[in-house]
């Protein structure tokens, strides 16, 4: 099952938008030319994300992110993982497959 996130002409050439999925919030950006995504989400206190300056930046503590890479530029050591977009869509699995039935 593939969920479409966005049109391809929503995603900024700089910054991000915020969409949501299943419940949740993830950042779509461009970085060195390809469409990514980040959750919004910090890991080190799980509070939101904001884009700035190529970093994505916690408001509540100075956590930042390379938006590039994903890794900690900030007060944290865990790095965001990174995710890169197929025609703007998430593949998800089949929920039998999932569920070890299919």
């Amino acid at each position: 099952m593939r969920y479409k996130l966005c049109s391809e002409n929503d995603v900024p050439e700089s910054g991000s938008i915020i969409v949501p999925f299943f419940g949740r919030e993830v950042h779509v950006y461009r970085s060195d030319g390809r469409v990514r995504v980040a959750a919004n989400v910090c890991l080190h206190f799980g509070g939101p994300l904001e884009c700035r300056d190529g970093a994505f930046v916690c408001p509540w503590h100075g956590a930042s992110y390379d938006m590039a890479s994903g890794k900690a530029t900030g007060i944290t050591r865990l790095s965001l993982t990174l995710g890169e977009l197929g025609e703007l869509a998430a593949d998800l699995p089949d929920e039998k497959a999932a569920a070890g039935r299919g």
